[in-house]
C-alpha cells in the first residue's frame, strides 16, 4: 500500500512489490507509482490528490473513492482491503511530506494494526505494531537501531538483546518513550503486557 508520503526507493518499491499479493495506491501514491514506473491493482481515496496526468495514466485501473472526511484516507484504505480479507499489509509512503499526514498516519496505527497486521516501510527502516499481551523477536547486526514508541500507554514492557533493557517497565506517550536504543546482540525480544507498542528497527527484520 502506497501512502502520498515521502517516496520509497525505486529498488525498495519493486522488491515489496514483488513479495506482495497486490499493490493498492491511496489517493497522491497513485502520483509516485507513476512516477516510478509502477501500475496499481487499485487506487483508493478521495483522491484530491491526484493529478490529471495520473488519472489519464491509470484509466482503467479499479478505483474506489471514498468522500468520508471523518476518516484519512489511510484509514480508509485499510478498512477496505481489511474488508476484502487481506491477511496482512505493508505501507510504504506514511512518512514525510506533511508532518500532519505524517503524524495522522502514525496515530491511526494503534487502532488499524487491531483490523489487520500492519508493516510501515520507508527507505531508512520498518516498524511493527505490538499489542499486548504479545512478543516481538528483531534479528540484526550489533548496532541496529531500535526505538519502542508507545500509542498511548504501553506497559509492562521486558526486553532482551538490547543495549539499554526495560524489564517489566511503562512507556507513554508524551511522557517516556524508547528512541534509538541498539542491538547488543544480533537477536533481540521486546514483551509487553498490555497497550500498543511501535517497533521501529532501522535495519534487520523483525518476525
Amino acid at each position: 500500500m502506497l501512502l502520498n508520503g515521502e517516496p520509497p526507493s525505486q529498488l525498495l518499491l519493486d522488491r515489496l512489490r514483488l513479495e506482495a499479493d497486490s499493490f493498492v495506491c491511496v489517493d497522491g501514491g497513485a502520483n509516485t507509482a507513476r512516477a516510478l514506473g509502477a501500475v496499481p491493482d487499485m487506487i483508493c481515496g478521495d483522491l484530491d490528490s491526484i493529478t490529471d496526468e495520473t488519472r489519464a495514466a491509470f484509466i482503467g485501473i479499479e478505483t474506489v473513492v471514498t468522500a468520508d472526511q471523518s476518516m484519512t484516507d489511510f484509514q480508509k484504505a485499510v478498512r477496505l482491503v481489511a474488508g476484502r480479507g487481506v491477511r496482512s499489509v505493508t505501507v510504504i509512503g506514511a512518512s514525510g511530506g506533511r508532518m500532519d499526514h505524517a503524524l495522522g498516519n502514525f496515530s491511526a496505527t494503534a487502532q488499524l494494526s487491531r483490523l489487520v497486521p500492519l508493516r510501515l516501510i520507508d527507505n531508512d527502516g520498518e516498524t511493527v505494531i505490538l499489542h499486548g499481551p504479545g512478543e516481538l523477536t528483531v534479528t540484526g547486526t550489533v548496532g541496529t537501531v531500535v526505538s519502542l514508541i508507545p500509542l498511548g500507554l504501553a506497559d509492562g514492557i521486558t526486553t532482551t538483546g538490547l543495549r539499554w533493557p526495560l524489564t517489566d517497565e511503562p512507556l507513554e506517550i508524551g511522557v517516556r518513550v524508547g528512541t534509538s536504543n541498539e542491538l547488543s546482540a544480533e537477536r533481540a525480544t521486546i514483551g509487553l503486557r498490555a497497550g500498543t507498542l511501535s517497533v521501529y528497527v532501522g535495519r534487520g527484520t523483525p518476525h
